[in-house]
């Protein structure tokens, strides 16, 4: 099975990390349609290999895990992508990986999400820089982030999400503060209106752009929240026609972050049902990594002593 991979300090009770499974008691038996796309036309040979694939799958039921992390005023999951991990079982794969690595430390009030391309762990790298950063009592996170992208190298490239938001302001209206470098997403809403707004920045990676990363000031009004993700959020969307954003705030509900996170993952990891040609076959969505984090600042407590958990990142090997 996946370990739950995190760094963290529980020095309080406001950090709460849970395994679910990728695919859970009878999750293959539910769905018979699941494999129908069998070609009986083929040759016996494949025919044979399909059938003893279809026969074996049970034994991957509650054998892979995605992780939740839920405290005050957030809830962030990340998945590896169950048709990423059904895909790689398929085809004996030597790996499964999730290259989104999920970063909350609700003591500094930094939340973000960060993705590498391909199977890596520099995503991991990125996140675990800014987190010894942030131990190390250095608060400036222009400068952490600027240095970090000096530190890593153009092959190691990553891209980053990140939210910060203060605690005891001085002024008014309130400030967050966001940090955005390539194609992960932030979004800003309002309990208070039915909208998403994504909040853009660069599209350069951390590591591959080597500029200057200046943070974003988000002016905070009461009932606002942020929603951030990697890219393999898109398959959230029900149909082409429906953008990112509708799917997301359909599935919203900020007085229940955790509900929330555990539908946009599942509505991303659906099994989704096709009848053609008389034939009912049964697919399931999550092609990349999918991670989110959901951030209401209203509820985040000024004062919090639990330390900073980190999901995400690895890569499981098989047997060769």
């Amino acid at each position: 099975m996946f370990e739950s991979e995190f760094e963290t300090n529980p020095s309080g009770d406001d950090l709460c990390i849970e395994d679910h499974q990728v695919f859970g008691n009878g999750f293959f038996q539910n769905n018979p349609a699941f494999l129908s796309r069998l070609n009986l036309r083929d040759s016996s040979r494949l025919v044979n290999q399909h059938l003893e694939f279809r026969q074996s799958l049970a034994r991957y039921e509650n054998s892979f895990v995605w992780n939740t992390v839920t405290g005050s005023g957030f809830c962030g999951a990340t998945h590896p992508g169950a048709a990423k991990v059904f895909n790689s079982i398929a085809t004996a794969a030597y790996g499964i990986s999730n290259s989104d690595c999920l970063y909350v430390n609700p003591s500094e009030r930094v939340f973000a999400v960060s993705d590498a391309p391909e199977a890596s762990g520099y995503s991991r790298a990125l996140l675990t820089y800014i987190d010894t950063s942030l131990r190390d009592r250095r608060r400036d996170l222009a400068n952490v982030i600027n240095a970090a992208d000096s530190a890593i190298g153009a092959d190691d490239h990553a891209t980053l999400s990140l939210l910060h938001i203060p605690g005891e302001q001085m002024v008014n209206p309130l400030k967050a503060w966001a940090f955005i470098a390539g194609d992960t997403l932030l979004f800003r809403g309002n309990r208070f209106d039915s909208r998403l707004v994504r909040i853009d920045d660069t599209p350069n990676f951390i590591g591959k752009s080597h500029g200057h990363c200046e943070p974003q000031g988000v002016d905070l009004a009461f009932g606002d929240f942020f929603v951030i993700a990697s890219d393999g959020i898109r398959d959230v969307r029900a149909d082409d026609d429906e953008t990112i954003e509708e799917s997301l705030r359909d599935l919203l509900d900020v007085d229940d972050l955790y509900g929330s996170a555990l539908a946009i993952v599942r509505r991303c990891n659906r099994v989704i049902a096709e009848s053609r040609f008389g034939r009912t076959a049964s697919y399931l969505g999550g092609h990349d990594n999918i991670s989110i984090l959901l951030v209401y600042p209203e509820r985040l407590p000024d004062c919090v002593r639990t330390g900073a958990a980190l999901l995400g990142g690895w890569t499981k090997l098989g047997e060769k």
